[in-house]
Formats: C-alpha cells, structure tokens, sequence
C-alpha cells in the first residue's frame, strides 16, 4: 500500500517519522494506563 507521504518522502525519512510517531503514542497510552492503574489501586484501597 503506498500512501501520499510514501511518494513525496520515500525511504528513510518518513520510516524515521513513523517510527517517531509511533513512539510518543506509545509513551502517552503508557503514561495513561499507569494513571488509571494508579487510579483504580487508590480507588481499591479506599484512599479518602
């Protein structure tokens, strides 16, 4: 499947991009899981 961004930056560059992209959304769905982890712990343990 070639997309837009394929054709105007083949190779490297937009593989780069992606990987990039890619890895801040993987940081932030962590980061979100943790808080609502922590959340639910709390929420278990009866924290007031």
């Amino acid at each position: 499947m070639i997309t837009m961004a394929q054709v105007l930056m083949p190779g490297f560059p937009f593989v780069a991009a992606s990987k990039f992209i890619f890895a801040i959304i993987n940081l932030l769905s962590i980061q979100y899981l943790v808080k609502v982890t922590i959340t639910v712990i709390q929420n278990t343990l009866g924290n007031p």
